[in-house]
């Protein structure tokens, strides 16, 4: 089967990227709009059933109420001019009226009941049954009309009931019905809402299991509790994680080999320059030396990336809130990391300025003291000669005045960092341009996964009067009460 034109096109249409919609509001609406459709639908029939047995019932009492009147009436004449019955036509009630006529073969009213029109309903001449029951339009009203024709007499009964009597005892029972039908469908709604927010609850569940998910624990998401219909695409998703794990995994474990093979050769190429520096010495002239100064440099920057990267590569797979953390020195801590800084700093002529107000922090020793080392490091390597360089730690008080983290900022006085590139400077292997200081670009990375595993926060800023960078990490001070 071929589908139109317009069809086709409208299936090939592209559609938005950002159109975004909501499924539960879409079957809210789709239930609801269905269910009010059928109610409608319902009501309808229900009406015109009431309506077709009313009319019925009406019909029965206009015959019985002929037969009646075809009985009686005749007696009433006795040859007197034609006459209306004003309230014998009326119950004491005033509820029930009988609308009725008397009429001879030649079309003469010879009695009737109040406000019933003088000519009659249907003319002698168009009631060719003996008993008919027809609807007809007389003064300006319509009105259901049965005729009975009695042989006896040869007279011609007529009684009638205005259709509008009858709508409106509809129109009462419709009026009693709407109310209850109208909190029917609020209800309905929100059975509707409840159903339908229950029955989507799995695929809350299943999103949420799915955010759960990070590069370092790729797991399966469970399928128990879910229906038939989103099996197929757990399974499907967690196939696409094992894949994906299997990638990292072997992503990983290729980093970390390498890094391990490249140690050895790395040390082996800068312990032979040594050698050549040493023994060559008095041989070498100032452009030999200074190219065997700038290859053993050379020779440590592949040796402090490697080392990065083996350290990348067995952080990753770990958890934050899996380090073996401990109450930590922070002063001996960082005394030790600026005797390691200390040649790179005298060589540029840059002043350490420490400034400890914490006595412990809760870390892991070694991966914090590998943080430190990064950030000096880069404060040192990145840093105009002849400046500054800060290093600050602080207690930070939580709402009951207790110490909650601590906060260490280390600030350079260099050149700093365009505003747009701070963001970028985490990514790994990303170096800023026309930065003449060499890095590997992996020693913020580095922090800021040592940062996170430590459940704590990083932050870069631009450095003291608007110069050079400051870096700002808070570390949570969980189990060290001596801290601050």
């Amino acid at each position: 089967m071929r589908w139109p034109r317009w069809r086709r096109a409208a299936a090939a249409a592209p559609q938005p990227a950002d159109a975004r919609y909501s499924l539960r509001r879409r079957l809210i609406a789709t239930t609801l709009g269905s269910s009010i459709a059928c109610w409608l639908v319902s009501l309808a029939v229900i009406v015109g059933v009431a309506w077709t047995e009313t009319s019925d019932v009406f019909d029965d009492a206009l015959e019985e109420s002929a037969r009646l009147v075809a009985t009686f009436g005749p007696g009433l004449l006795h040859g007197a001019a034609p006459a209306e019955d004003g309230d014998a036509a009326a119950d004491a009630d005033g509820g029930v009226r009988l609308y009725y006529q008397i009429v001879d073969r030649h079309g003469t009213v010879l009695r009737r009941s109040a406000d019933v029109p003088r000519q009659p309903f249907v003319p002698p001449g168009q009631v060719h049954d003996d008993d008919i029951t027809t609807s007809v339009r007389h003064a300006q009203r319509l009105w259901r009309v049965h005729v009975l024709h009695a042989r006896a007499q040869d007279l011609y009964v007529q009684v009638a009931q205005p259709l509008e009597e009858r709508t409106e005892l509809l129109e009462d029972m419709a009026e009693n019905l709407v109310w209850p039908a109208l909190a029917l469908l609020v209800l309905l709604a929100a059975l509707n809402w409840w159903v339908i927010r229950r029955q989507l609850r799995p695929l809350e569940r299943l999103a949420k299991d799915i955010g759960r998910q990070s590069p370092q624990a790729l797991n399966a998401v469970s399928a128990a509790g879910q229906a038939d219909e989103l099996r197929p695409i757990v399974q499907a998703l967690n196939g696409v994680l094992a894949r994906l794990g299997e990638a990292l995994q072997s992503e990983r474990r290729f980093t970390a080999d390498a890094a391990h093979e490249l140690r050895t050769p790395l040390a082996g190429l800068r312990m032979k320059i040594q050698l050549m520096q040493r023994s060559h010495a008095a041989t070498l002239d100032p452009a030999q030396r200074q190219d065997l100064a700038t290859l053993r440099a050379d020779v440590d920057r592949a040796t402090a990336l490697v080392d990065n990267l083996l350290m990348l590569a067995r952080l990753d797979p770990q958890q934050p809130g899996s380090l073996a953390c401990t109450a930590v020195a922070l002063p001996a801590l960082v005394d030790a990391v600026l005797a390691d800084i200390a040649p790179a700093a005298s060589a540029k002529r840059i002043g350490l300025h420490v400034d400890i107000g914490v006595d412990t922090v809760w870390a892991h020793g070694e991966l914090l003291r590998s943080a430190l080392r990064n950030l000096i490091d880069n404060a040192v390597r990145y840093g105009r000669a002849e400046g500054q360089v800060r290093i600050d730690a602080t207690a930070v008080r939580g709402a009951a005045g207790a110490p909650s983290a601590v906060r260490i900022v280390v600030r350079d006085d260099g050149p700093g960092v365009a505003p747009g590139d701070l963001p970028r400077l985490t990514q790994r292997f990303f170096r800023v341009l026309g930065n003449a200081g060499q890095g590997s670009g992996l020693g913020l990375s580095l922090v800021e996964r040592i940062v996170a595993l430590h459940g704590g926060q990083l932050r870069l800023d631009s450095g003291g009067e608007g110069m050079g960078l400051a870096v700002r990490i808070e570390l949570p001070q969980r189990a060290s009460p001596a801290a601050g």
